[in-house]
């Protein structure tokens, strides 16, 4: 029998480590869902185990030791985390590959040659059982050092069952599913479309989905995250097959979703009432801008939106990039924040442009030379990584300010009082998101003070 480990890596400045992850590792789940398909395709005895660094701590070498192979799957923040954990398994002579976004990403932009330094080879792109075979084989053949693999000519995506099994979900605050994959839309900062496609949206068949779902109900699932890049791209897809079988689980569910899909462009139109009648209780918006100019919603979409979601009993949360405008300023952010609020938004999402390797984002920084920082460490969007008229230190007073307006201790005894009268049943994971929210803030600001103390050094 092969052993083959799965790693999430964590970020190497610790902010990512020890606190309960939000999601389940549905990238990590998946590769093992590929890995096992492909094994038994090839006559390979393999057995997979994920570690999940948030979960487990550092990969250190008696954990590496009797496996034949490492697999890691990364975002950017968590770069120099996968390259630890490579540089581990070297001295150890266990094999690795990477991908995923990050590695894309890189390939896109034509920097893999960093990447080569630390993995004997790397993934571009999205899996497939066709080049998950090649990758299998050369790795089975001792030929795999060197070779940069994707998908090819002609392979499509494609869905596998995730490796529920290799997890154990109560050491995470949601259980994610994903009904497709890919976005209509080319936001510039985007990296979804460098694995998934741009502009390409990917439906998992029916049948997949329910064996998922049936899994997780089966082990006393109370609560599900669809987590698909955007959720109802194909309205009939979603109206006929998705939305039905959520219904039929009987719990409540949350995802992400475009305006226009949600409520139309009239406003009164879209998934949201079927959404709502199949059980969904919260929906997540990326609104990034008030300014037509930078978001995708105009200004009366975005308060029909919440305004029928308030009417529907159905949670709101928006995300915001803040220093998305150019012109962007304390009071212009402040403003953007109180006119959401006021509109009857419950929860937000504030986060700081960050230029992700592969995106159309990041082609633009380097071709302006406004990239303040090449660490991928503080590429999380809650760091200033790219040239602004606001200084790096006030746009992150910015983002503690958002916090505390809205995770302030007012505002959060608001928001339970709310969810004990309209959704009492969301009460305990509401208090456990809470928790980690506040639990990761404060991780963050030592960090971030940290950073700045070493910088003062320097």
């Amino acid at each position: 029998m092969k052993k083959v480990l799965i790693v999430v890596p964590a970020r190497e400045d610790g902010t990512g480590r020890f606190l309960k992850p939000l999601m389940t590792p549905g990238s990590a789940m998946a590769v093992a869902g590929f890995t096992r398909e492909v094994a038994d395709q090839l006559d390979l005895d393999i057995r997979c185990v994920i570690w999940d660094e948030h979960v487990k701590g550092p990969v250190r070498s008696d954990n590496l030791a009797g496996y034949d192979l490492c697999l890691l799957t990364y975002l950017t923040p968590s770069r120099l985390g996968a390259y630890r954990v490579a540089d581990l398994a070297r001295e150890l002579g266990v094999p690795t590959i990477a991908g995923g976004i990050d590695v894309t990403g890189l390939c896109r932009d034509g920097d893999q040659d960093q990447l080569m330094e630390h993995f004997d080879a790397i993934y571009s792109g999205h899996l497939t059982v066709a080049s998950w075979q090649r990758v299998l084989t050369d790795w089975r053949n001792g030929a795999l050092r060197g070779n940069i693999y994707q998908p090819g000519t002609g392979e499509n995506f494609e869905f596998v069952i995730p490796a529920w099994d290799l997890i154990d979900t109560d050491n995470y605050i949601f259980s994610a599913i994903q009904s497709s994959a890919g976005c209509p839309y080319d936001c510039e900062f985007c990296g979804v479309g460098l694995v998934a496609g741009f502009r390409r949206v990917h439906l998992k068949p029916i049948e997949l989905l329910e064996a998922e779902i049936k899994h997780l109900l089966s082990g006393g699932a109370k609560f599900l995250v669809d987590c698909s890049d955007c959720f109802g791209a194909n309205l009939e897809h979603y109206r006929d097959t998705v939305l039905p079988l959520l219904k039929e689980t009987g719990i409540p569910w949350a995802t992400e979703i475009s305006i226009p899909l949600l409520v139309g462009a009239d406003g009164e139109s879209g998934l949201l009432q079927e959404m709502k009648d199949a059980g969904c209780v919260l929906v997540y918006i990326g609104v990034e801008s008030l300014k037509e100019k930078f978001g995708k919603n105009k200004l009366n979409l975005v308060e029909r939106t919440i305004e029928r979601c308030n009417q529907l009993v159905v949670l709101v949360l928006v995300s915001l990039v803040l220093d998305c405008e150019a012109d962007a300023t304390a009071k212009s952010v402040k403003d953007t924040i109180s006119q959401l609020l006021k509109l009857g938004v419950h929860f937000f999402q504030f986060s700081l442009s960050a230029a992700i390797p592969g995106t159309r984002l990041h082609a633009h920084v380097i071709a302006e030379d406004s990239l303040l920082t090449s660490d991928p460490t503080v590429y999380d969007g809650l760091h200033a990584t790219i040239g602004h008229i606001a200084s790096p230190q006030e746009r992150t007073r910015w983002l503690k300010y958002g916090w505390r307006r809205v995770y302030g201790p007012w505002n959060l005894a608001r928001l339970i009082a709310w969810t004990k009268t309209h959704q009492p049943e969301l009460l305990p994971i509401l208090v456990s998101t809470f928790r980690r929210i506040q639990a990761g803030a404060s991780v963050w600001k030592r960090a971030h003070r940290t950073r700045q103390s070493q910088q003062t050094d320097n």
